[in-house]
């Protein structure tokens, strides 16, 4: 699908002149915060103060703009007559390729208002982002962006979904919709998970006897982690990763409860995994679930045998704290392997599909190579 061809569509509708397009869609200030606000209401169940927050947060809503506006992130908007019709989230992100570092970005938050729905102007405002020269990579999709996805960018396997039930009563309730069978069901469930999680963390114990990992708490990443962190998942298309985007990401999003372990060999940072703690539901604050929202680890093939014991002592804990279940998003062979012979099982799960845009043929080329890529819940908007 080719702007030039949608453009004097959408215009049309729109009553703009085609060539007048481009005008109305530019990066969103404070000014525009509260619109924004508003249009998402209708679509998400969180208060107003909460989404504020979040997308204070997550964008850049300065009215000082460099040259550049693509070096932070921010919410696009399309306007007209001081009406936000539209906006779209886009992340100011770096890739790794084969070690080199490329500036791309992360589409997401894609809102248009119900009466346009359909006629075209989040087709036109991806593709006009798409312009702009650099790769664009999409990370998941709703029913609503699917189809946009799937027509102008090129879409990679899905990620996949692994979970684990620690504390299974309202698992079986939700699946019989029976309390008495919930009550009678769980504890058998519970007992066996616990006996399975004990046996497969004493088997790794024994395995990994000369190479012990100790996993202490992490408050924040420090600039001297940077060259450890560089390092992590080499070998892999990935979205970088130093000490300011790890504790931005990680320590400061305002939704997010967020724990570090991190993983050390004789005292030395060799990994990480990142623990959101969440709550079932938005009527049921208590903390329930737990998604790794992401984690790292350095090359070398030992450290798989840390992350998989780091992961079996992280359940083991959490089943005793009454944690109902963990999950992750992976996308690489080693991450399903480990999650896997952690414990977690596969899920299915059609929202988390991948994809991604470069009108460079060779960077293209490279990106398109789905056995190369390295990805977690951390790089998604999952929020």
């Amino acid at each position: 699908m080719k702007l030039e061809k949608v453009e004097p569509i959408v215009a049309r509708f729109l009553g703009l002149d085609p060539l007048d397009m481009a005008r109305h869609f530019y990066p969103a200030t404070g000014d525009h915060l509260q619109q924004i606000v508003d249009i998402r209401q209708e679509i998400i169940s969180r208060s107003a103060d909460d989404d504020s927050a979040y997308l204070k947060w997550r964008y850049n809503f300065s009215s000082n703009q460099s040259d550049d506006v693509l070096t932070t992130n921010r919410v696009w908007i399309f306007i007209k007559d001081e009406v936000i019709l539209g906006f779209l989230g886009v992340e100011a992100a770096e890739l790794v390729i084969n070690n080199t570092t490329v500036k791309a970005l992360k589409v997401m938050d894609l809102v248009v208002k119900p009466e346009l729905d359909g006629k075209g102007l989040g087709v036109w405002m991806n593709l006009r982002l798409q312009q702009m020269g650099r790769p664009v990579i999409a990370l998941g999709s709703n029913s609503n962006s699917l189809g946009i996805v799937s027509k102008i960018f090129q879409r990679m396997p899905n990620q996949k979904v692994y979970k684990s039930i620690l504390n299974s009563f309202h698992y079986f309730r939700s699946k019989t919709d029976n309390k008495v069978i919930a009550h009678c069901v769980a504890p058998i469930y519970d007992a066996s998970i616990f006996l399975l999680l004990s046996a497969r963390l004493s088997a790794q114990l024994i395995f990994s006897v000369k190479t012990q990992v100790g996993i202490r708490k992490l408050a924040r990443f420090d600039v001297a982690d940077d060259p450890i962190l560089l390092q992590m998942n080499n070998g892999h298309i990935r979205f970088k990763r130093d000490h300011k985007s790890l504790n931005w990401r990680l320590f400061q999003n305002p939704r997010d409860v967020v724990e570090v372990q991190g993983l050390h060999e004789n005292g030395n940072l060799v990994g990480y995994v990142a623990l959101a703690f969440r709550s079932r539901n938005m009527n049921n604050q208590i903390t329930r679930q737990v998604f790794i929202l992401d984690w790292g680890l350095l090359p070398d093939g030992k450290y798989s045998a840390f992350l998989k014991t780091a992961l079996m002592k992280i359940q083991s804990s959490l089943k005793k704290q009454g944690i109902e279940s963990i999950s992750a998003f992976s996308y690489d062979d080693r991450s399903n392997r480990i999650f896997r012979q952690s414990g977690l099982r596969h899920r299915d799960d059609d929202t988390k599909t991948v994809s991604i845009f470069s009108n460079n043929p060779a960077t293209l080329e490279k990106l398109k190579c789905a056995d190369q890529w390295f990805l977690t819940g951390a790089d998604t908007d999952y929020a």
